[in-house]
């Protein structure tokens, strides 16, 4: 299967405005979450972890008309996310249906210290341990159970994956979803998580590990699959 992207060669993936680097999250606009599901209705998209909007832009081109509610805890994220989706309306893309909330989301509902990380904008944490001279900010925090129903759901909330995908699972909402992916922050998750959405009736459609203790998974629906589908 060819991912679906929505950037041409050479495309700079942010306004310089944004202050980012000119490739931030490119993998994912060009694809790196894409899966063989083509509903035949606009699905309800959730995006954990939005940061400033790569994934909510792609998903905008990938499925049209599909409502996405896209979770940023991070305030200077949530502007820029806030300014993604401005743009995309003045380019006449369907965004209408794009509901950005400023909330981090985790097993449970509680206040807790968001962390920046080490190296860009798309490492703020919940999970890390506190580390002197780091930008810290006091954030909301809901459960994954408080989520609104949907058929797409997207994790990529720095090491608060599991604890999503545990809640989930534990309140039976897992065969809501049509589509999982999310990313990994520690390789001694990805076997279990794998068997946790085999049992769930999922199937693995792609994986990827750039970095040591980083990885992606994507997964559908086993019924859902095109039949002629090849990992």
């Amino acid at each position: 299967m060819k991912s679906f992207s929505i950037l041409h060669l050479n495309q700079a993936a942010w306004p310089k405005s944004y202050g980012l680097h000119p490739n931030h999250c490119r993998d994912t606009m060009e694809g790196a979450y894409d899966v063989p599901y083509n509903p035949t209705t606009p699905p309800v998209v959730l995006d954990l972890g939005a940061n400033v909007g790569a994934f909510t832009r792609w998903a905008v081109k990938r499925w049209p008309g599909c409502t996405i509610h896209a979770f940023e805890p991070c305030p200077s994220n949530f502007a820029l996310l806030k300014q993604t989706i401005d743009t995309m309306m003045d380019a006449g893309d369907d965004v209408v249906r794009v509901l950005p909330y400023q909330k981090a989301v985790a097993g449970h509902a509680c206040r807790a210290t968001l962390q920046a990380g080490e190296f860009n904008c798309g490492e703020w944490s919940l999970m890390m341990p506190p580390v002197e001279g780091r930008d810290k900010v006091e954030v909301d925090v809901i459960a994954a159970t408080d989520l609104p129903r949907a058929d797409v759901l997207k994790i990529d909330v720095e090491g608060a994956e599991v604890a999503c995908l545990a809640a989930l699972t534990l309140a039976g909402r897992m065969a809501e979803f049509s589509a999982v992916m999310l990313e990994t922050h520690n390789d001694e998750w990805i076997a279990p998580i794998k068997a946790n959405m085999t049992k769930a009736g999922f199937t693995l459609t792609g994986e990827a590990k750039p970095y040591p203790n980083r990885g992606e998974l994507k997964f559908v629906r086993t019924d859902l699959l095109p039949t002629d589908f090849k990992l």
